[in-house]
């Protein structure tokens, strides 16, 4: 199995261009930034192809939402994996990695704003989803999820 990488918060070209691509498409790229990118707290995950390109991302984000009494929270935003590198365990080896960091830093839940297409690979994994669908503009539709680390 390939090995998981944590992504340098300075070096983030190649991230930003398959987030845009995968979750963003006709969007100008400057849409797949988020100002909490180069946050210390802020953790890259990654896997690299053959051809030493990105092929499957997740960002995880300390911010708390206040659907959620855990004093402990992170964010998962920009999941995503090229369209040829699907369906291969990319994404759920990325999350586990990412359950063992934050359960190394005492988070106690892990949330995000789920698309509804991806609502039954997040179940997979432990998440549940909460509340109402919602709509985000020129994104789709969505569902919070959290899980509980």
């Amino acid at each position: 199995m390939r090995k998981v990488l944590q992504l340098d918060s300075k070096n983030l070209k190649n991230l930003h261009s398959l987030r845009a691509e995968v979750l963003r498409p006709g969007l100008p790229i400057k849409s797949s930034y988020y100002s909490e990118d180069t946050h210390q707290s802020t953790i890259h995950l990654a896997f690299k192809a053959s051809d030493n390109q990105l092929c499957s991302i997740a960002t995880f984000i300390k911010e708390s939402s206040p659907l959620f009494a855990e004093e402990h929270q992170y964010r998962l935003r920009g999941m995503a994996t090229a369209k040829d590198h699907r369906k291969r365990g990319l994404g759920s080896s990325l999350l586990h990695e990412a359950f063992n960091i934050l359960k190394e830093k005492e988070v106690n839940i892990l949330w995000c704003n789920a698309r509804v297409l991806a609502i039954s690979f997040y179940k997979k994994l432990g998440f549940e989803t909460i509340g109402e669908q919602f709509d985000i503009p020129r994104i789709g539709p969505h569902f919070v999820m959290k899980k509980l680390l």
